[in-house]
């Protein structure tokens, strides 16, 4: 069940699975270039920002805040931009 009905801010905090929204904005941004180029262009110039502010920042627990956030970014940006398939593992299956 979608929950599109509360503002986003309120659906980040929700218990509920985002795979429908998420999936709606992969195929939006599948399907707008332009959006897809600005939206990716936006978060690698924030991710750049950040992992700078993390080799030259000197009080370690704010380049570990900035680490974390250059690791959140990344994070989404892989969330919305990667392909749903499944990933690849170099284990071999286990049989019992």
């Amino acid at each position: 069940m979608k929950n599109t009905d509360a503002p986003l801010w309120k659906q980040m905090f929700s218990p509920t699975s985002s795979k429908p929204e998420l999936t709606e904005i992969r195929h939006r941004l599948s399907t707008d270039e332009n959006l897809s180029y600005l939206l990716q262009a936006f978060l690698h110039s924030e991710w750049l920002v950040y992992q700078t502010k993390v080799r030259t920042e000197l009080n370690p627990e704010l380049r570990q805040e900035y680490l974390h956030y250059a690791h959140a970014l990344a994070e989404i940006t892989g969330k919305l931009f990667r392909d749903d398939e499944p990933q690849k593992t170099t284990e071999t299956p286990f049989s019992v």
